[in-house]
């Protein structure tokens, strides 16, 4: 698969008969997302709860949310907390020190996971990928985040990425 962030300049390399074409992948291609976090670190207190919010922009049919082992995807085999399809909650079973603990909401262009509780075992790096998957033929586009968990605290962060 390929995954193409604004950070990254690519070329496609075309030889049609003996001509040689570079097209350019502008830096928005499958990119849905209005912002994103590219895995910027955000942080949330032992105890307290975090929401990571993403405004699409584009249609899509599955959203996942879930552990990532680089920024640009998920563990293998995929280890997902929360799925949706066409709008409705998949039946995930997230790892067992997750259980109870997440959550998600998909409401049209804007989708939000909650990890309540927070843990100093929950610092790690997490990740979003979207895709439509209607076409057939559609490139998922992956986000990260990193979360850093620090001392005690009794109050809900929101993490909101979106651009006007």
């Amino acid at each position: 698969m390929l995954y193409v962030t604004d950070d990254q300049r690519m070329l496609i390399m075309i030889s049609v008969g003996s001509l040689l074409l570079l097209l350019p992948i502008l830096p928005c291609a499958g990119q849905p997302f209005s912002d994103y976090y590219g895995g910027k670190t955000v942080k949330g207190a032992i105890g307290s709860s975090i929401n990571f919010t993403w405004t699409i922009l584009r249609p899509f049919t599955r959203v996942e949310w879930g552990l990532a082992v680089t920024p640009y995807a998920f563990e293998t085999p995929p280890r997902l907390l929360v799925s949706y399809f066409k709008g409705n909650p998949l039946l995930v079973t997230p790892p067992a020190a997750y259980t109870g603990r997440v959550s998600g909401k998909n409401t049209g262009s804007q989708v939000s996971f909650i990890l309540r509780n927070l843990r100093t075992s929950d610092e790690r790096l997490y990740g979003c990928e979207v895709s439509d998957t209607s076409n057939g033929d559609d490139i998922p586009s992956f986000d990260s985040v990193t979360l850093v968990v620090e001392g005690r605290g009794n109050y809900f962060v929101v993490i909101s990425c979106h651009h006007i």
